[in-house]
């Protein structure tokens, strides 16, 4: 499966942006998952960046492949092999937020968060939500931005016994760059919460990338469009720091917006104008 059969790459002439020098190098980004499924043949990363603030048996026993998927959109080889990243140059801290054991936990995201900004990261990518909110979660997501770090975050999926008419937190908190998921023709997955909340939706269906144990697979939802988009943030982050090098990367939320296309949903990721 070569590049020219990745719509989500194609579609939105990635590959042109790539051939510009514009691959993510010198950005910094936090995945906040399940952890990673390390080594991996397409990932290149660098494990003294990695932390488990749920204190799990091992930071690398992804057990659900999650959060080596989401880093894979991100971050995979530009080789033959399998995918290829968005930002495939930039530089990812893994952080393990899903207990093996327990899950997830709002505090877990919060330390995950402070955690990432200790290491004064550009972009924090979040494919995890809840319906409740949390002060001190909100309080996490204030700090970022005050930082300048922009947190890239899923707005959720339709959960049977879940409420859908509101996006999950933390995208639904005001200064997050909240993700939905599209298809290849431009339409909504089946399962997005279509309240109106999300900021922007970006490819999420049948994304391949990494998966555990060394493989590769194709899934579908807002937790594949949330590094998608944190991909491309990255890319225009590393696009506008050429002629503006303390550039910060909450800036990228308004160019990501004021550039998107309209739908009768909400607003679709555009590029044509943003690296010219």
């Amino acid at each position: 499966m070569g590049t020219e059969d990745k719509w989500w790459l194609n579609n939105f002439k990635i590959p042109e942006i790539w051939s510009k020098g514009i691959t993510g190098k010198g950005v910094k980004i936090a995945v906040l998952d399940t952890g990673i499924s390390y080594p991996h043949s397409d990932l290149d990363l660098d494990p003294a960046l990695f932390n488990d603030v749920t204190k799990s048996s091992s930071v690398y026993s992804d057990i659900l492949g999650h959060g080596t998927h989401c880093i894979g959109i991100i971050k995979a080889s530009n080789n033959a092999i399998g995918s290829t990243g968005i930002a495939y140059d930039s530089q990812i801290y893994v952080c393990k937020i899903t207990h093996d054991e327990y899950g997830d936990t709002a505090q877990y995201q919060i330390e995950g968060i402070k955690w990432a900004l200790s290491q004064n990261v550009d972009i924090i990518s979040i494919s995890k939500g809840d319906p409740s909110e949390d002060k001190n979660l909100e309080a996490a997501i204030i700090a970022a931005d005050s930082q300048g770090t922009l947190i890239v975050a899923s707005s959720g999926n339709k959960i049977p016994g879940y409420p859908d008419d509101h996006i999950y937190y933390p995208a639904r908190y005001n200064t997050t760059l909240s993700v939905g998921g599209i298809d290849e023709n431009n339409n909504p997955l089946q399962d997005s919460l279509l309240t109106g909340e999300t900021n922007i939706y970006a490819p999420g269906k049948d994304i391949l990338s990494t998966y555990k144990n060394n493989s590769f697979t194709t899934l579908s939802g807002s937790s594949q469009a949330a590094p998608y988009t944190a991909g491309i943030c990255a890319l225009i982050l590393q696009y506008q720091r050429i002629k503006k090098p303390n550039f910060k990367a909450t800036a990228v939320k308004q160019i990501i917006l004021s550039n998107a296309g309209i739908s009768g949903f909400g607003k679709i990721i555009n590029l044509e104008n943003v690296f010219i």
